[in-house]
């Protein structure tokens, strides 16, 4: 495979898994707002967010620590899937009248999205780390470009399948949609060995 093709191959495979991400986080986002501001959600909300603040640090200190014993593309893959079925089994369950089960997913969603956006964007940074500047900058603008098309299409499809779906399954489309991207993101490392599992 040539430079050029290897360098393409290496900025759509991440491009795809970041851009379904997206795709997915605004899906599930979308779910999980509609059912918690239609209960007492608004007054939790300053509680839910103070609660997102404590959770992230923790949760990425014990995904470091995972990296490190596990490797890193393989917790990548992990914290993905974990996710996707905590999504799944939590979906059909979710009540508006449940405040304390909505207050612990409204905090779950983005804890968890940020621990898989970063370690998608690490992939992408080691990829890129030995390629010329040019390069890597054209890269990163197309898999960002990627990243923003993803919030737009997830957008699209929450507004158009909120009409024949309740929004707990907007959470459920969510989770298939980061098994697409584990997907990808396997496909990645078996294209791209260089990537570090450290």
């Amino acid at each position: 495979m040539s430079e050029k093709n290897r360098y393409r191959l290496q900025t759509l495979l991440p491009a795809a898994s970041i851009g379904l991400l997206t795709v997915a986080f605004t899906l599930a986002k979308t779910g999980r707002d509609a059912l918690f501001f239609q209960g007492r959600g608004l007054l939790q909300l300053p509680m839910a967010y103070m609660g997102i603040s404590l959770c992230s640090a923790p949760a990425a200190f014990v995904f470091v620590q995972a990296a490190k014993h596990w490797g890193n593309n393989a917790c990548r893959v992990g914290i993905m899937l974990f996710t996707a079925v905590l999504l799944a089994v939590f979906a059909p369950f979710l009540d508006q009248g449940n405040y304390s089960g909505m207050l612990s997913f409204f905090m779950l969603v983005p804890t968890l999205f940020g621990i898989i956006f970063a370690t998608l964007w690490s992939q992408a940074s080691d990829l890129f780390q030995n390629a010329p500047e040019t390069v890597s900058a054209s890269s990163f603008s197309q898999i960002t470009a990627s990243a923003l098309a993803g919030g737009m299409t997830g957008g699209f499809l929450a507004k158009g399948l909120i009409s024949y779906l309740k929004p707990k399954w907007l959470i459920l489309v969510g989770a298939i949609a980061i098994l697409i991207a584990a997907g990808v993101v396997i496909g990645t490392h078996r294209k791209s060995p260089m990537t570090n599992d450290y």
